[in-house]
Order: structure tokens, then sequence, then C-alpha cells
């Protein structure tokens, strides 16, 4: 069985290009001690989205904090899936709706590397969101593209 490697957390290209580092900026130090306690997170040879918690725009709507871990042998980039996420039951705060993560936005996410984003989501959504749990959770990622960086 292979073990993971140690995740580093990749700083969005839009927020490096704008100056953000991990260290003058608190959210990607808060994402940073949430790597630091669970390293080893994400599904060994493959690519993992977590949803991860709500957090507040400063316009007041909700996004959905999602990670998405690169555990497969090759970097990455431009990367675009459908998103369903919700409960079993059928109740959807997404319904297969299109993530599209270009070079430009995103980067090169390294091999076993985390990066977060943020999925504008509904207002009456984010009481379902804390409903949803390990038992009950619902998520699907299909009409997957992915462009491998060549070493």
């Amino acid at each position: 069985m292979s073990r993971n490697e140690e995740l580093k957390l990749h700083v969005l290209k839009v927020d490096e290009e704008a100056g953000v580092t991990v260290e003058n900026n608190e959210f990607y130090q808060a994402v940073l001690e949430i790597v630091e306690a669970d390293p080893k997170m994400g599904a060994a040879n493959d690519f993992s989205l977590y949803p991860y918690s709500v957090l507040e725009n400063k316009d007041g709507e909700p996004s959905l904090l999602c990670f998405i871990i690169n555990r497969l042998e090759k970097p990455i980039k431009n990367l675009s899936f459908n998103f369903t996420f919700g409960n079993q039951d059928g109740e959807y705060i997404f319904d297969s709706n299109e993530v599209r993560l270009p070079n430009e936005y995103l980067g090169n996410l390294d091999k076993d590397a985390l990066a977060p984003i943020l999925l504008t989501m509904n207002k009456e959504d984010v009481d379902l969101f804390y409903t949803i749990d390990e038992h009950n959770v619902y998520v699907k990622m299909d009409d997957f593209g992915i462009d491998f960086i060549e070493s």
C-alpha cells in the first residue's frame, strides 16, 4: 500500500499574481493550519475534492470552501468537471455545476499539493451543508477535463 506524502499548500496563481503569499494572508494561513493538522489527506494516486466549510464573502454571500488535492503522479493544470454535492436523500447544494479552473486561475498544481477553492452557493443551502456528514454525504465529479504537465 502506498502512503501519501505530506501535502504542500498551493497558492492559486491568481492570488500569487496579486502578491498573496501564505505568510501575508490570513486565509492561506488558516488553510495551512488545516493541512498541517492532516497532511496525509486525499486519496492515494487520485484527485480528490473535499467540501470543507462555508465562508462568507465580502458581499455577505456564502461560498463553499473546498480543497482540491492532487495525489496523481504528475502536476496538473486546466482542470474542469461537473460537481454534484449534497446528501444521499437527493438534496443538493450543487447539482452537476460546472467548475472550471483554468491555468490562469489555478496555476500548476503539483503532485501532493492542495489548493483551496471557493464555490459560490445559495444562502438557502447553508443550513443543508451543516446537516451533511460522512454518513449521508453525496459527492460526484464527472465530465472531467485535466491537463498533465510532463516533466
